[in-house]
C-alpha cells in the first residue's frame, strides 16, 4: 500500500484455491462530501477513483478482469470476460456505477466461478 497526500494505492494479489489468483489495484481519494463510491476510512470519506480486480488461473489466463473507465479508450467501467479453459475468447461488458464490484464480490465471483468449472461434480 501506497500514501500520497489525500490518496492510499492499494495493490496485492491473492492467492486462492484451485491455482486462481486475484490481482488487486485499487486507489482511494480523500473528499469533503459523500456520494458514489465512498467509503469510510479513519473518519474520513474516500472515493475510489481508479480500480483493476484481475482473476488468473495458473498457466492458462485471465479469467475476468473488472475496470475503472479508461482515459483513450472504453471510458465506462467494465468488465472482461475470457473463455480461458476453452477458445481463449474475450468479450467485455459494461457495468453500471452502482454494480462497480468490491474486493468481496470479485472474491466470490471468483469462487463461483472455481465451484462452475474446475469442481463440477
Amino acid at each position: 500500500m501506497q500514501t500520497e497526500v489525500g490518496a492510499v494505492l492499494i495493490t496485492g494479489i491473492l492467492q486462492c484455491q484451485g491455482g486462481i489468483r486475484i490481482e488487486i489495484e485499487e486507489r482511494l481519494e480523500a473528499v469533503r462530501q459523500p456520494w458514489l463510491f465512498m467509503h469510510w476510512l479513519r473518519g474520513e470519506y474516500v472515493k475510489l477513483v481508479f480500480y483493476r480486480y484481475n482473476a488468473v488461473l495458473w498457466k492458462r489466463g485471465t479469467i475476468f478482469r473488472y475496470n475503472s473507465p479508461h482515459d483513450d479508450h472504453r471510458q465506462f467501467h467494465h468488465v472482461h470476460r475470457f473463455d480461458v479453459l476453452g477458445t481463449g475468447a474475450e468479450t467485455v461488458e459494461p457495468v453500471a456505477e452502482q454494480d462497480v464490484p468490491g474486493l468481496r464480490d470479485v472474491l466470490r465471483e471468483a469462487e463461483d466461478w472455481y465451484w462452475t468449472h474446475l469442481r463440477k461434480g
